[in-house]
Order: structure tokens, then C-alpha cells, then sequence
């Protein structure tokens, strides 16, 4: 896999990835730029996790399940689809509840945090854990001083900085206890769910 130059010459089976802005691409006509936007390279990395995977277990009784990328491939993140496109974005969040932003959830505050548009509204992290010397392998953009430092409140000091203009509401609390104290209606307009157990999904 090659990233964003042309596969040395002696090599027989590969690709080129590259990535630019919002958007993904593969193959001789790679799209690449500067720009800040971290979607793009975030996708570009995923194209070449995928393609890895189906490399090492192409002899498996996976195999008939794998579909080759195209050799020339672009892909949009912001249309879902083939046409690229290099604007920025503004995101608003109406009232939006994240329960756990350890686990699945770190990468998509990391995206927010580098996002290159301007976030409004108002953004409700909820997480009662704090970072370990276990977590670093796991937590894209953790830093040693966050160590033993409540998670939520982190997250919510480095997007507070980025993002003076959205609203983050800190929790460094549990699930059940926010409901109680803060959400006794149950009533939420929308929730991400990062949470690691089977009973914190439910």
C-alpha cells in the first residue's frame, strides 16, 4: 500500500491511497491536498485496513466473500458516494447526548475536535471513567497528562478550545446516574452510544 506516490517498481500486487478534504481515492488518479480536513485521510486509512484484511485472509473460506476495490476509486464521505468535493462545513448539535467517549466514541470526538467547520449548538458528554495507562494504544490524540484525568472533562476541554461556540455540557457521571439526576423523563433527542458493555448498550 502506498500512500499518496507511486508503488515501487518492483513491486508486482499493490495500491495507491490518498486522500483530500472529505474525500477517499485509489488508484493512479489519486486526489491529494493539504488541507486540515482529517475525514478524508480517516477514510483513506479505513481503504487500507480493509484492503490489508483481505490480503491476509484471501486464502481463508472468506475469500468468496471479497470484493476487490476498483483500481481507479474516488469516494465522497460528505455525499455517501463518487463526487468529491473541498468545502467546509458547519455542524450543529441540538442537544446531542454522548454516553461514553472512551472506546468506539474517542475517534469520533477526535474527528470533531479537527473539524474544519465551525460547531454550534449544544453537546452533552457523559462518562464517569477516567484514562489509565491502558488506554493509549486505544485513544487516538490521548496525551500522558491525561492520565487519570475524567474523560468527558478532557474531551470537552480540548473541543472548548477548538470550538469556543458549541455548548458542551460535562458529565463525569454514569448513565443511570445522569437519567436520575439530570433526565428523570428519559426524554432524549438523540444519543451515541459509545459504551463497552452489553448492559450500558441496552
Amino acid at each position: 500500500i502506498s500512500l499518496g506516490t507511486k508503488l515501487p517498481s518492483d513491486v508486482e500486487n499493490g495500491i495507491i491511497i490518498s486522500a483530500s478534504d472529505w474525500n477517499a481515492s485509489i488508484g493512479s488518479n489519486i486526489i491529494s491536498n493539504e488541507s486540515i480536513n482529517p475525514v478524508g485521510p480517516f477514510l483513506a486509512a479505513l481503504f487500507g485496513a480493509v484492503e490489508i484484511f483481505k490480503s491476509v485472509f484471501i486464502d481463508t473460506s472468506l475469500a468468496e466473500n471479497i470484493v476487490k476495490v476498483p483500481p481507479d476509486y474516488k469516494y465522497s464521505s460528505w455525499y455517501g458516494g463518487i463526487n468529491p468535493i473541498s468545502e467546509k462545513s458547519d455542524l450543529y448539535f441540538d442537544n446531542v447526548c454522548v454516553f461514553g467517549v472512551g472506546a468506539v466514541t474517542h475517534s469520533l470526538m477526535w474527528l470533531l475536535e479537527h473539524w474544519p467547520g465551525t460547531l454550534i449548538g449544544t453537546l452533552h458528554l457523559v462518562d464517569h471513567d477516567k484514562y489509565d495507562s491502558g488506554n493509549g494504544q486505544r485513544y487516538i490524540g490521548m496525551r500522558h497528562e491525561d492520565i487519570n484525568h475524567n474523560k468527558a472533562e478532557v474531551m470537552a476541554s480540548k473541543l472548548d478550545k477548538l470550538h469556543p461556540k458549541l455548548k458542551i455540557d460535562v458529565n463525569p457521571i454514569d448513565m443511570n446516574s445522569y437519567f436520575t439526576t439530570k433526565k428523570s423523563d428519559c426524554k432524549i433527542e438523540l444519543a451515541i452510544s459509545g459504551l463497552d458493555s452489553p448492559q450500558g448498550r441496552q
